[in-house]
């Protein structure tokens, strides 16, 4: 296709965003010798995919000498969409565990499940896609051999087996991080379970091939790959989960050295002050370093550095901004000649704060003892409180009676499916009753369409044809609607079935279709779809219309209806991830078409001629547990089922099924009295303390502190409490659960203080003790003006004076321009019409 210099001529073209990719063939072996570069560095040079805007574009193609890797089985665990062409996702890393110098790929199209990696000879690539993790991981110890080493280009030319090999790399790393979190009592309970189960699956998909019943191999590498997958965000997740209580307590240690340097050494020099703030921070920190497992699990010493880089910058931060509205002050006071006698609101609390520290290094005692109950309520609280993750399964009742024993799965929508989404249902739900397809043909989008039907020059238009498969009359009795004729027997027959109106204006009776069954005659024909079909039968459009399915819609096509965002092939598109911008509260409508105007094909005929697959429904066989499949399922699996199975009386009923990971707090009942009693000795703290200083708060009072700086006496006392308990309570968990370990004396148990939970658990405790010294605060500022309105309000006027003193001082330069101010003020209420002041 290229002349000696490698140039090439490429036309008709559409002007949108084209892939081109150059291969060099060997004429004898017919392997690829030379494939298009995807390398950052090439595509800097000559990119594979571009957008065609001119008429023409000069479009350079980089290639490297490369060895190949094909893989199949690219389907999704969860949707069980084929990934196709889409490669938004996707990672291909080296050894390095980055991208790769000079690799290439291909795809198949939309709908196809394989593909082939490009590299160079001496090179070994890893493949990441969604729930295909390919590492080549075999015989990982730790986290680091678990990500594998990669698949060797010279030794392999394919990798067999591809879903079974990705679930076993996943299972690995996931075993490696799952032991080292099992090294310091991290445990989740649904992950231990899906990673349980899905290694029970791997067992048996491997025993399987080894007998090649490829039938039952097929079942559970879907079923290990869908567990596994689930499993796998979550281990991630309980890492990260470490991470993040971490830099929660992080976060409270810059406080909490802070109140431990006021109370225990309350330094005059500030330079001692920061020393000794970094000096109980470093303590802190070198404490946490040897019990903490994040020290273990990754490097966190970046959240220490990350923090104090933050902490300077706020303080530059705040410095920048309050020397600037400093400086405008001053410029606007000299401007206008007038001074302020303002002090600063932030200040003045900041003073209230550290009055109400100093009060509790006055009383050692006191403090040190609701300390230390402050201390075990948040030991406590930690070591007694989980959030308990599991799959939750919701089974939302139906007003409608089902029509059969089993379950209907279908887009939301109506949106089409892919050959996948049945071969996974059938090979989960085959071996436990009758699994059918279905499909429908409808014509136009947008605007009603017909599909003509002819039959000895008569005509009639049909809205839409029905594909069911033989084994619908098992499922939902679909052939009880038959006046005529009989339902398919094969598959691969080219027959139909009528609706009675379609039959009367095409001219077909009863009569002709019963000739034709007991073969007196040649069946009746019509023409649809450029070829003749055999009349098989008639069916009662009226009777066919009321046979509703289990979500309790009739058996006929959904036409969608348009709308904004919803145009064709949009499903493939969302699934595919390429419409980030959709919106899915947008409410996309569909209606369904009348029966009368129907006919029936077998399932084959119309997929064959490009129909979608569009909806699949189980009949459950006698004995068959569904609930016990429905949930093995949806384990695995994100779709909603209509299902309808026996309920405890034994009357069939209907249900929609889906399932969610849900996460649950336990414990939190067994501390509510613990909590309640330290709420209470730290009200009553606090209450003691109120009256215990009455006569300093109105020395307080006196020398100008209002009311809410008093209160901020007392709030700052309760945040001291509550900081530096929750700080201590957790070190000692940290500690406790460190020493457990080391005497292995956690077995069976978990104390996982580095978790969501501990965050939840410390915050709780926090917050009681604020609410605690709520009362008291609000008490303490009533003391400190006990006859004065502490809000000024304007009095009532005395016929037409209106006659008050303001409740603040002004400057004599200051008055003229007041009065300005005033008469403006009221002239701007000189056309109200309602409210309370006319001026």
């Amino acid at each position: 296709l290229t002349d000696k210099r490698g140039e090439y001529n490429a036309r008709g073209l559409g002007k949108w965003r084209t892939q081109l990719r150059g291969f060099k063939v060997d004429p004898l072996t017919g392997d690829v010798t030379y494939a298009t570069d995807h390398g950052e560095r090439a595509q800097k040079i000559g990119a594979w995919e571009q957008t065609l805007s001119k008429a023409g574009t000069v479009w350079t193609t980089v290639m490297f000498p490369a060895e190949s890797i094909e893989f199949h089985d690219r389907v999704h665990a969860h949707f069980h969409f084929t990934m196709g062409n889409s490669h938004k996702r996707m990672k291909v890393l080296d050894r390095r565990g980055a991208e790769p110098r000079q690799y290439g790929f291909v795809m198949g199209d939309v709908d196809e499940q394989m593909m082939v990696l490009y590299a160079s000879e001496d090179d070994s690539l890893r493949f990441v896609d969604e729930s295909v993790l390919l590492l080549n991981n075999v015989g990982a110890t730790d986290e680091v051999s678990g990500q594998g080493v990669g698949f060797d280009f010279i030794r392999n030319r394919t990798i067999p087996h591809a879903m079974l090999q990705s679930t076993k790399d996943m299972w690995r790393l996931d075993e490696a991080r799952i032991e080292r979190m099992r090294e310091f009592a991290i445990e989740n309970p649904r992950i231990d379970a899906l990673h349980q189960r899905a290694a029970r699956s791997l067992e048996r998909a491997e025993a399987a091939m080894e007998r090649l019943d490829w039938g039952e191999y097929i079942k559970y590498a879907r079923e290990a790959i869908g567990l596994e997958y689930n499993a796998y965000p979550d281990v991630r997740g309980t890492q990260n989960d470490v991470i993040n209580g971490l830099v929660f307590f992080v976060a409270l240690l810059l406080p909490a050295a802070f109140f431990a340097e006021r109370l225990i050494f309350a330094s005059t020099d500030i330079r001692r002050q920061l020393t000794l703030f970094a000096a109980i921070m470093l303590v802190i920190w070198a404490i946490l370093s040897q019990v903490h497992p994040a020290f273990e699990l990754a490097d966190p010493i970046i959240i220490l550095l990350a923090l104090m880089v933050m902490v300077m910058a706020l303080f530059v931060i705040a410095l920048v901004m309050s020397r600037f509205n400093g400086f405008m002050t001053e410029l606007r006071q000299a401007r206008s000649g007038t001074g302020t006698g303002d002090i600063s609101r932030s200040g003045t609390a900041y003073v209230a704060f550290m009055l109400g520290i100093s009060n509790m290094r006055r009383r050692v005692l006191r403090t040190s003892l609701t300390l230390a109950t402050i201390t075990l309520l948040t030991f406590t609280v930690l070591s007694f409180t989980s959030f308990k993750p599991q799959i939750q399964f919701l089974g939302f009742s139906k007003d409608w009676k089902p029509a059969y024993h089993g379950v209907l799965m279908h887009d939301i929508h109506w949106w089409s499916w892919e050959s996948t989404h049945f071969d996974y249902l059938d090979s989960h739900f085959g071996s436990h009753g009758t699994v059918v397809q279905r499909t429908w043909d409808v014509m136009g989008f947008e605007e009603e369409g017909f599909i003509p039907i002819r039959r000895k020059g008569k005509e009639a238009d049909a809205l839409g044809v029905m594909g069911f498969e033989p084994e619908e009359k098992y499922v939902t009795g679909v052939d009880r609607a038959l006046i005529a004729g009989s339902w398919f027997e094969r598959k691969d027959e080219v027959s139909v079935i009528l609706s009675d109106q379609i039959a009367e204006n095409l001219g077909v009776t009863a009569e002709h279709v019963l000739a034709g069954e007991t073969g007196d005659q040649a069946r009746p024909q019509v023409f649809i779809y450029g070829r003749f079909w055999d009349v098989r039968g008639i069916y009662d459009s009226e009777l066919y219309e009321s046979m509703h399915d289990l979500n309790d819609e009739p058996l006929t096509p959904a036409k969608e209806r348009f709308e904004q965002f919803n145009m064709p092939g949009m499903d493939v598109m969302f699934m595919m991830n390429e419409m980030m911008f959709f919106d899915s509260d947008v409410d996309i409508g569909f209606e369904h078409q009348p029966a009368e105007r129907l006919v029936i094909v077998p399932y084959q005929q119309l997929e064959s001629m490009g129909a979608d697959l569009m909806s699949v429904a189980i009949h459950f066989d006698e004995g068959a547990n569904a609930e016990e499949l429905i949930k093995s399922y949806l384990s695995r699996a994100s779709f909603r089922l209509f299902v309808g199975m026996p309920d405890e009386d034994g009357d069939l009923k209907t249900y929609a099924y889906t399932a969610f990971g849900a996460t649950s707090m336990e414990g939190i009942g067994a501390l509510v009295i613990p909590m309640l009693i330290a709420a209470l000795i730290v009200l009553n703290t606090m209450m003691g303390a109120v009256y215990e200083r009455f006569r300093e708060i109105g020395v307080y009072s006196s020398v100008g502190l209002a009311p809410i700086h008093i209160s901020f006496l007392f709030v700052a006392e309760a945040c001291v409490y509550g900081v530096l308990g929750v700080v201590i309570g957790y070190i000692i968990g940290q500690v406790g659960g460190k020493v457990l370990l080391l005497l292995d004396m956690l077995s069976g148990i978990s104390l996982n203080y580095s978790s969501t939970s501990a965050i939840a658990g410390a915050t709780l405790v926090m917050l009681v003790v604020l609410a605690s010294s709520i009362y008291p605060a609000r008490v303490a500022a009533q003391l400190a003006v006990p006859d004065v309105v502490r809000r000024w309000q304007l009095p009532d006027p005395k016929d037409d004076v209106w006659q008050f003193p303001f409740p603040f001082t002004v400057n004599v330069n200051a008055v003229q321009s007041l009065c300005g101010y005033l008469h403006t003020l009221f002239t701007s209420y000189g056309h109200e019409s309602v409210g309370k002041m006319y001026t």
